[in-house]
């Protein structure tokens, strides 16, 4: 959690954050910008920090948890439905917009060992890993929704989970303890 990100949010809302990162631009109407902003306050840096690497995030929206009986649509490590996903990259230096990803193919393990460099072994100077965040939707109106958090890197090393989030009074979202989806590699 960012000190950063909670000014800016006091600052400028949940739009004025959402903005900070371009997201504002595949918002729908049935995104509930709230959830949004929370979730980037939990787990990113602002885009003006240090610790910001645009190239290492990734955002999706998830549609709702998919049954293990159910697995014919495609599924995210999230559990949820996987509907859409951005990349994002740099245009201030206290702003991001969402691209579209160019996802690189995943070295292998003896292509890492021999040329002793990660970055350059995965063709990415930004970070070789890599920060995922998916939102379910809908969440707009919804007095529950689904955060995923999680990160990768090269050759199949990872963590994420995905927690309910509850709609509070007032209409701000308060992350649960209950854990939907997990996994590790």
């Amino acid at each position: 959690m960012s000190e950063a990100m909670k000014a800016l949010y006091k600052r400028e809302g949940a739009m004025g954050l959402l903005l900070a990162f371009g997201l504002h631009r595949i918002l729908t109407d049935q995104d509930d910008p709230e959830l949004w902003a929370a979730a980037l306050i939990r787990h990113w840096h602002a885009p003006g920090e240090a610790e910001m690497q645009p190239g290492a995030l990734r955002f999706g929206v998830g549609g709702p948890m998919v049954d293990d009986d159910a697995r014919d649509a495609d599924v995210s490590r999230s559990g949820m439905e996987a509907l859409e996903g951005w990349c994002f990259e740099r245009v201030e230096a206290d702003r991001l917009r969402v691209v579209e990803c160019q996802e690189q193919p995943a070295p292998s393990f003896m292509g890492v060992l021999m040329s002793g460099d990660t970055l350059a072994a995965t063709g990415n100077t930004d970070s070789w890993v890599k920060d995922y965040l998916e939102v379910s939707r809908p969440s707009l109106g919804q007095t529950r929704g689904l955060v995923h958090a999680g990160m990768s890197a090269p050759l199949g090393a990872g963590s994420g989970e995905t927690r309910a989030w509850v709609r509070a009074d007032g209409g701000t979202w308060i992350e649960t303890d209950e854990v939907l989806a997990r996994w590790l590699a």
